[in-house]
């Protein structure tokens, strides 16, 4: 989930959640629950929960990570977005989990003009993420009640999925929703892509071949990922040139 409008920020810092107090298997001290850490240098430092919202709402853009299906993570979410609103009350929402076709129904579900089963229906929730939308409700009802926009950043999973088939430049423009090409991945993200296409062709009886890292799968593979990441990033571009009359 991403934020934007006048508004942003965001930086590779998390929330500590019931961590233990001490890992058992190197005797190293654990992040403490309910404790804000910035990352550094393959190192942490903790921060003050105030300075760091203010940080935040400084900036542009704000990206909120989780695991789709970790209840913690969306309370997360919200406990921040919270945070952020009063700081920062010009903010926009944008979720990963919508296409852009769906954007009419997110401005009639902010607009207090649809009912709960209306907006899932509208937004076609189970063919488009189907994910347990009671992880996500209280997020769009926190937009409904303060009348915060609510911005679809994703494009439609055939794109990445004929992109991940027969690579980029065999996708006809005119399916390319208007998304521009993908700036080249840096090693170090590739490396983290690698990870995930190998894991994947572990678990796919008969394919290990396939996770050679010079292989036309996994080039395809990273091409769809990078397509998934330049599209929110287009869309959140937008928002704010559009927010802020630039």
């Amino acid at each position: 989930m991403h934020l934007a409008k006048k508004f942003a920020a965001a930086a590779m810092l998390g929330l500590a959640i019931g961590a233990h107090a001490q890992d058992r298997t190197r005797g190293e001290a654990c992040l403490a629950p309910g404790a804000w850490y910035a990352l550094a240098d393959d190192a942490t430092r903790a921060v003050q929960a105030h300075d760091l919202m203010q940080q935040m709402a400084a900036r542009e853009v704000v990206l909120l990570g989780e695991r789709h299906d970790e209840t913690s993570h969306h309370q997360w979410q919200l406990q921040t977005l919270a945070a952020l609103h009063l700081l920062r009350p010009d903010m926009v929402i944008g979720f990963e989990s919508f296409p852009r076709r769906v954007q009419p129904a997110l401005d009639r579900w902010t607009a207090g003009e649809l009912t709960v089963e209306q907006f899932l229906a509208q937004t076609e929730w189970t063919k488009v993420w189907n994910f347990a939308p009671e992880l996500y409700l209280p997020l769009f009802h926190f937009a409904r009640l303060n009348r915060i926009p609510m911005v679809a950043l994703n494009v439609e999973r055939s794109l990445t999925q004929a992109v991940r088939t027969k690579g980029w430049d065999a996708v006809p423009a005119e399916q390319k929703e208007g998304v521009s090409r993908p700036a080249p991945p840096s090693d170090s993200y590739r490396e983290v892509l690698y990870e995930a296409f190998a894991r994947h062709a572990r678990n796919s009886k008969g394919k290990s071949a396939a996770a050679d890292r010079d292989s036309a799968a996994f080039h395809f593979f990273v091409e769809a990922q990078q397509t998934w990441d330049r599209a929110m990033a287009e869309a959140l571009a937008s928002t704010i040139r559009r927010e802020v009359g630039g």
